[in-house]
């Protein structure tokens, strides 16, 4: 039996076991996207060593679902199957399993937590949940939920897509408006993999709220999120950190970030218009240097490092507008994302810090087809500019390589999105 298939029949029998003597109300819902693309035109990046690769476009950040020159059909395919249950008495059970074409659809728990609401203003949640960074964070995976085949992934984050802790929401309203508010504490942690590096980062000690008011046109949004992270590396990993070769960012010394989202949703009846702007700010993070092995012996070069040594400031914005016609959206969006790093350029000696800065800017063109109640088919161009300064390109990391064009490129794809 495949994985997908135990996990939901043990969440299911979890849920039934606990509720079946109080004849629960179980509910079972769920969602699927398949699509594929292909990148069409590619920028030249280059790795830590110097060699030139083509640019991927990366289409999920956690999953690290990424489409290159070659049509594939996994970085936007996902399933989702969620059961609630309703014991009575403002008690509720909740459980959720996911897939994406990134991880190979593999079954993973995204919600599972208990709900108790006091009255009808005040609930608290308690287990895994969706870390509600984003406009979207809440229903990210259902791709039939909003006019993009994926939302802009550009957005700045420092933090996985899920949390373990408790939730307190409340919920009022007042003339025309409705208003929520929402404080959460917990944990929480992400996989970190790319060429350089295979790591885990942790939060930890994470404290957070998200506020909302709306009206029938109106949306306004605003999230906070404060947290200590570190990391940790596997010992067979060829990659050190410094100064002092011993590990930065760790349990015992970890750093302070701070994330700050402000989104806004307004509709004109066929038109509407979506924009969000993100702000990370990771707190004393310079001075973290990470070195690779590069002569596999064992020790790190103290010559070579290979990632930026710190970051200073993290922001994100996009606008996206769309009008309705019919069973039809056509759509367009504009974003930009700007990272300013700190690198030590060749050196181990911290006083050769220099900063620099990765900007890119992105247009995304499409359409969206609503060819069924149930199921929508979309259709998308993309193309994201390199705008990177001189430093950033041509001389920053390991041996003055620099990173080259990395985050240019032209993507088109597709996606069927269903829900059950």
């Amino acid at each position: 039996m495949k994985k997908p298939i135990i996990k939901l029949c043990l969440l299911a029998a979890a849920v039934s076991a606990a509720s079946g003597a109080n004849a629960a109300d179980i509910r079972l819902n769920g969602f699927l996207s398949a699509g594929g693309g292909k990148a069409i035109s590619q920028g030249k990046a280059r790795d830590a060593l110097g060699n030139a690769y083509d640019v991927e476009y990366t289409a999920d950040a956690v999953t690290e679902g990424f489409y290159g020159d070659d049509i594939t059909f996994s970085p936007d395919s996902n399933y989702g199957l969620q059961i609630s249950a309703d014991l009575g008495n403002g008690l509720s059970a909740t459980g959720q399993v996911t897939g994406n074409g990134g991880e190979s659809f593999e079954a993973v728990i995204s919600w599972a937590y208990i709900s108790y609401a006091f009255n009808e203003n005040v609930s608290v949640q308690v287990g895994r949940q969706r870390q509600p960074l984003f406009y979207y964070s809440d229903f990210i995976d259902v791709g039939y939920a909003y006019h993009w085949i994926r939302p802009p992934q550009d957005l700045s984050a420092n933090s996985g897509d899920t949390f373990d802790g408790i939730q307190l929401r409340w919920h009022g309203a007042a003339g025309s408006w409705d208003f929520n508010a929402d404080v959460r504490y917990g944990e929480g942690e992400e996989d970190l993999v790319t060429p350089d590096l295979v790591a885990t980062n942790y939060s930890v000690d994470m404290y957070g709220a998200v506020l909302k008011a709306s009206n029938s046109w109106l949306v306004l949004r605003a999230s906070f999120l404060n947290t200590d992270t570190y990391v940790e590396i596997p010992g067979e990993s060829s990659v050190f950190l410094g100064p002092d070769l011993q590990p930065q960012l760790s349990k015992e010394d970890p750093i302070n970030y701070t994330f700050i989202g402000l989104a806004a949703n307004v509709n004109f009846g066929n038109a509407f218009v979506v924009a969000e702007y993100t702000y990370g700010d990771p707190e004393d993070a310079t001075g973290v240097f990470v070195f690779a092995d590069t002569d596999n012996d064992g020790t790190p070069d103290t010559n070579a490092p290979v990632t930026p040594s710190g970051s200073d400031t993290d922001a994100a914005w996009y606008i996206s507008a769309g009008y309705r016609l019919g069973a039809f959206t056509p759509h367009i969006t504009y974003g930009e994302r700007e990272h300013d790093y700190v690198f030590s350029a060749g050196s181990f000696d911290p006083s050769t810090l220099i900063e620099t800065t990765q900007k890119s800017s992105q247009i995304t063109v499409g359409v969206r087809w609503d060819f069924h109640p149930s199921a929508a088919f979309k259709l998308e161009y993309l193309t994201r500019s390199d705008e990177s300064d001189d430093f950033y390109k041509n001389n920053a990391g390991i041996f003055g390589q620099g990173f080259g064009d990395s985050l240019e490129v032209d993507l088109v794809s597709f996606s069927v999105d269903v829900i059950f």
